[in-house]
């Protein structure tokens, strides 16, 4: 007799046109073979062993599936179907050019500018930077004498209930930091 013997144990595995194309599109969106095996429920063997077709070119099969669907939309008329696939596949005449100008906030094309003139421009910005920080010291400098008038009329006496104290944060910078912020507290 020539009829199978039926051992017992699970049926042998048969992929579904469903499975395979679920695999097809998993492999084109670039999952590794865990996660592809995780979702028609077989064991990564079982995936290799009966998609080994769909690995190894589902990524290329979408994209041509894709690719004709952009150009029956676009032959159907969708203009934005249209011109996706002009811009990427009609060579250099149908990509759409932009042009960038490049000016500052003072409205100078510096794009057009010799290399003179924006190293010239570029000290001028370092100058400038300069002058603010030297501005910023200076004031900060007239905070800390300040600080010390303060001191020496009296505002640093404590909280004996004499005159008014200086009110400062535990976290508080120290005084000759040019961030620092006291406030007053009255009594």
């Amino acid at each position: 007799m020539s009829e199978s013997i039926n051992r017992g144990g699970r049926p042998p595995f048969m992929p579904t046109r469903d499975q395979r194309n679920l695999v097809k599109t998993l492999v084109s969106n670039g999952n590794g073979e865990r996660v592809i095996a995780e979702l028609p429920g077989v064991d990564r063997k079982t995936l290799r062993k009966h998609f080994r077709e769909e690995l190894r070119t589902g990524r290329e099969h979408v994209l041509a599936m894709v690719g004709a669907a952009v150009v029956e939309s676009a032959i159907s008329g969708n203009v934005l179907a249209q011109k996706y696939w002009l811009a990427t596949h009609g060579g250099p005449e149908w990509k759409e050019k932009s042009q960038i100008e490049v000016t500052d906030a003072g409205q100078r094309d510096i794009a057009n500018m010799t290399t003179a003139q924006l190293e010239a421009e570029l000290a001028e910005i370092d100058r400038k930077r300069r002058n603010c920080w030297a501005a910023f010291l200076s004031v900060a400098e007239q905070h800390v004498e300040d600080v010390i008038a303060l001191l020496a009329a009296g505002f640093g006496r404590g909280r004996s209930g004499e005159g008014r104290t200086l009110g400062c944060r535990c976290d508080a910078i120290p005084v000759d930091h040019p961030s620092t912020r006291l406030d007053t507290v009255g009594n």
